[in-house]
């Protein structure tokens, strides 16, 4: 999405065989950034990599969604579901908040306005119910803006849109998430371009993973673009490592274990 680069699979609680986690996390980031891109469920927008500091953060609504989208398209005006208009982005962070998810979601505001957020939680159709949901609405979106369909890995998208709606489901992927049976899911992360550097960024993961820790998560689990070193960087200073199934490549998973 967010943050979000695509809609990305939808996450849910359940336990399947544990993965291997990457044994040199630093190694096989350094190795992703020559790897082809892949279009996971999450980016960092950008946060800054400096030591947290005492930077009130706050419980968001519905009511903020319009904030959301401002801000996920400052930092990220690349994504894909940004090409489509901020609208769309709106929308998309909307049936976050009305879903059927264990939703947290967290900012930082300064002078009144938002200037950086994070949507996890563990979410049940994160994709599934939002092109459901709005399927007329992004049809139009998309006749509108064609050009968005030339962004990278838009085209998959579509495929993948389409078969939701014939109720073919998504193929299978593998999910870090499977790994333990309580992970809590970074679906967005992002900070307004002209506040990065203060910390803002630090300072709303770490109340995510106190939220994570008091409400019994095992783990914390997210997707990033391999070719994006400074989110990797603030990442792995932060504790998170690589994920991947046994015998596959590295495409963007992390965790970071709670216990």
């Amino acid at each position: 999405m967010a943050s979000c680069r695509s809609w990305g699979p939808s996450s849910r609680r359940r336990t399947l065989a544990r993965a291997r986690p990457v044994p040199t996390p630093s190694a096989a980031a350094a190795r992703a950034l020559t790897a082809p891109g892949y279009r996971g469920r999450v980016t960092a927008g950008g946060p800054d990599i400096r030591p947290s500091r005492d930077i009130p953060v706050v419980d968001l609504t519905a009511g903020d969604v319009a904030e959301i989208a401002r801000v996920h398209v400052l930092a990220q005006p690349d994504s894909e579901l940004g090409r489509y208009g901020p609208e769309v982005v709106r929308r998309s962070y909307l049936w976050q908040f009305e879903g059927p998810h264990d939703l947290t979601a967290i900012g930082v505001r300064r002078d009144g306005e938002l200037q950086g957020f994070l949507i996890g939680g563990v979410f049940r159709g994160s994709t599934t119910g939002f092109v459901k949901r709005e399927w007329r609405f992004l049809v139009g979106q998309v006749l509108r803006h064609p050009s968005a369909l030339l962004h990278p890995g838009a085209r998959s998208r579509m495929v993948l849109a389409g078969r939701l709606l014939l109720g073919r489901g998504a193929p299978s992927a593998p999910d870090p998430a499977s790994a333990v049976d309580r992970s809590f899911g970074v679906l967005a992360i992002a900070v307004d371009p002209a506040a990065r550097g203060q910390g803002l960024g630090r300072a709303i993961m770490d109340a995510a993973e106190q939220t994570a820790r008091a409400e019994g998560y095992d783990q914390m689990h997210l997707t990033v673009e391999p070719a994006n070193g400074h989110a990797l960087a603030f990442y792995e200073r932060g504790g998170w490592q690589p994920w991947t199934p046994e015998g596959e490549p590295w495409t963007g998973f992390m965790v970071k274990p709670l216990r």
